[in-house]
């Protein structure tokens, strides 16, 4: 692998010409580039360009193998289809569970739905809405992908979005968005890979208690958040992924004796500027030709 850093391109010029600009470095060699990084430099409002590195190899990359599956798995619940349970139900079925994800909300098709309706007509399913329901709390925001924290899995992580649908470009970019657009359709091919695996999705299923014998706990107990039915699934463990939404499940295992510790946490202020008064402060005439800036205020 030949790593390249620091090829520019001007923002007038197609991304064709970058592998061009790449084998011209390497003195014509023909072979295979991937993207590994794109910026943006906008520091000489007169010359903009976007700046890559590139990687570099003769052979193609092998796909990864695949991981090593668990036989007689146990049975798996995961509560909650945010991010974290979304996830934890991904490298489950990698490795050969089958495990049942328990959402009180909706499904991304009816969710959205039910949220334009909330949005319109001010009628509130407590249930399933821009805080409950598959995806989570931002399955309705702006789809930023980038974190301050500097974890080994967030490159996992971008990988997984990009294999259910999400474009190339959020490997690579600085700032990588997929939006709630894509991102829809991201989760229903997440979804549709669990299932064909022999896993299972539960909406409308509140968690609002569970079994124990010995000691040890045996199962779950749900309320269908339609009708008010209770029902009980049994397993051998659970994932709770409740985000921070859910005072309520939060409330019952408190008095269930189950013990927990707060985190810290951030509070966000939303701030909202003209995005034309933005890019023209950023990049200067030129920002017609540019995604919409991005800043940051401390």
């Amino acid at each position: 692998m030949i790593r390249l850093d620091n090829i520019k391109l001007k923002i007038t010029e197609s991304e064709s010409k970058l592998f061009e600009l790449a084998k011209r470095k390497l003195g014509g060699k023909a072979g295979y580039f991937r993207i590994l990084k794109k910026s943006l430099d906008a520091r000489d409002k007169g010359n903009i360009v976007w700046v890559y590195s590139l990687e570099f190899s003769s052979e193609k990359q092998k796909a990864e193998p695949p991981l090593s599956k668990i036989k007689n798995s146990p049975r798996v619940a995961v509560i909650g289809s945010g991010p974290a349970g979304l996830f934890c139900a991904l490298r489950l079925t990698e490795r050969g569970f089958t495990p049942v994800i328990v959402e009180r909300g909706e499904s991304v098709e009816h969710r959205r739905e039910t949220t334009e309706k909330f949005f319109r007509e001010k009628v509130l399913n407590v249930n399933s809405n821009v805080q409950f329901g598959e995806g989570g709390a931002g399955t309705f925001s702006d789809g930023k992908l980038n974190t301050q924290t500097h974890d080994g899995y967030n490159r996992e992580v971008l990988k997984l979005f990009n294999k259910f649908g999400a474009p190339d470009e959020i490997l690579y970019l600085n700032k990588p968005h997929i939006g709630s657009d894509i991102l829809y359709g991201v989760l229903t091919n997440m979804r549709s890979y669990i299932c064909g695996q022999g896993g299972r999705y539960l909406f409308n299923s509140q968690f609002i208690g569970f079994g124990k014998k010995d000691g040890e706990l045996r199962s779950i107990i749900l309320k269908d958040t339609v009708n008010g039915c209770e029902s009980e699934l049994e397993v051998d463990c659970a994932v709770i992924a409740l985000g921070h939404s859910a005072r309520d499940t939060f409330q019952m295992l408190y008095e269930s004796g189950i013990e927990m510790q707060a985190r810290d946490f951030a509070l966000g202020v939303r701030i909202e500027h003209l995005a034309r008064e933005i890019s023209l402060s950023q990049y200067g005439k030129s920002f017609p030709l540019l995604p919409s800036a991005d800043y940051k205020m401390v």
